[in-house]
């Protein structure tokens, strides 16, 4: 019987492990985004793709239009299916900002951001 609650109390501290963990990712990916890739989806994509006007039915100031649609703009944990990445890189057809290329550091903050997981805040309806 010892035993067997030595499994669980294990089991239990496992999962609170696991729990406090997935807490601190968000933490950190909330603290990443909202220092690093919201001044350059502010600065670089809101213009033609914000609030007040969206280009190609695409929008960077809500995540449910960047992460959805038959090719979503951004696919988290995977930046070869984000086509943001191809975009922004101007490696394509379709070149993103069309006046100027983002610079390295910018284009490596966002493909960094996609890796980790593309951690978006909550949106409220």
């Amino acid at each position: 019987m010892l035993d067997g609650r030595k499994i669980l109390v294990s089991l239990v501290f496992a999962a609170m492990a696991a729990v406090f963990a997935q807490s601190a990712t968000n933490a950190s990916g909330e603290a990443y985004f909202r220092a690093n890739v919201k001044p350059v989806l502010e600065n670089y994509c809101y213009n033609c793709h914000g609030p007040s006007k969206q280009k190609a039915g695409l929008r960077f100031d809500q995540g449910k239009s960047a992460f959805t649609g038959a090719t979503p703009a951004v696919t988290p944990g995977d930046v070869e299916k984000s086509l943001m990445l191809s975009v922004i890189s101007y490696e394509g057809r379709v070149k993103m900002p069309p006046k100027r290329r983002l610079d390295d550091e910018q284009i490596a903050t966002l493909r960094k951001w996609i890796e980790d997981g593309a951690w978006w805040p909550k949106e409220t309806p």
